[in-house]
């Protein structure tokens, strides 16, 4: 896996737009307070630091897991965040190699925004500036910030929700396969690429399935092109629709990132 997982909330309004974002953020409450606690009571406790976490209330979460030498972010989609939004991701105890932001967590898959060789993150920066309806990218957008884009990143959000539930997506045109192993999420004018990882650092491309004989679920009538993916979604490059097809350029990052992300794995 990539660490431990704190859910994830409902999405929060950006700090520009009157959102719950305090001015140069700063600790307090976290989103899903009570598990964080929980999990940092133990950690604290562990390292002999004491077991009442509100011990260190006054330098708040962050300070608390500072003793750790834990990174503490807030979900992007919480509705209490506390911390500078621009620090998105997901946290853990320092097991793994790297974190990645989690945007949703189901019984079937875990959906991660996939990571650079440089540890940035397109698809979480993609996600960041489309909460805030500022996607610069976006060929439909007349002005900024963009009502529809803050519109679509909800429904994105949830359609990742859905997969990671049932590994299925929403409906067959929400998304379109692009080549070895790579698929693309359709909102709008946005792409966004994704792929699936057994978590090693290794894949076996899930392609779109052209003949239905040969289908894992054939007796699905409306999905039964669409290959069981390993548990470990990652979602990679956004791109603009400028034509009918991705384009070579496009696939190139798509394939590029995805081979940067899996290198930290290994």
């Amino acid at each position: 896996g990539t660490g431990v997982r704190v859910g994830t909330g409902r999405q929060a309004a950006c700090p520009e737009r009157g959102g719950p974002w305090p001015a140069g953020g700063g600790p307090a409450r976290g989103a899903r307070l009570e598990s964080v606690e929980k999990v940092l009571t133990a950690g604290l406790a562990y390292q002999g630091l004491g077991t009442n976490i509100r011990s260190c209330r006054e330098g708040g979460l962050a300070g608390c897991a500072g003793l750790l030498n834990l990174t503490f972010r807030v979900p992007p989609r919480s509705t209490t965040c506390d911390l500078d939004h621009s620090a998105i991701g997901s946290w853990g105890l320092g097991l793994t190699k790297v974190e990645r932001m989690l945007v949703a967590d189901g019984r079937v898959h875990a959906v991660e925004c996939g990571l650079r060789s440089d540890m940035t993150s397109p698809a979480a920066e993609f996600i960041e500036a489309m909460r805030c309806g500022q996607w610069r990218e976006d060929p439909g957008a007349a002005d900024f910030p963009d009502d529809a884009q803050i519109k679509h990143v909800d429904l994105l959000l949830s359609w990742f929700d859905l997969l990671a539930e049932d590994g299925y997506p929403p409906r067959r045109t929400s998304v379109n396969f692009l080549e070895d192993g790579v698929w693309e999420f359709k909102i709008g004018a946005a792409r966004l690429s994704y792929f699936d990882t057994d978590g090693g650092g290794s894949y076996i491309p899930k392609n779109k399935i052209r003949d239905r004989a040969n289908s894992q679920s054939p007796d699905d009538e409306e999905f039964w092109w669409y290959p069981i993916f390993d548990e470990y979604i990652r979602l990679g490059y956004p791109f603009p629709k400028t034509g009918q097809v991705a384009g070579p350029t496009n696939i190139a990052e798509c394939l590029k990132l995805r081979a940067e992300d899996l290198e930290h794995d290994v």
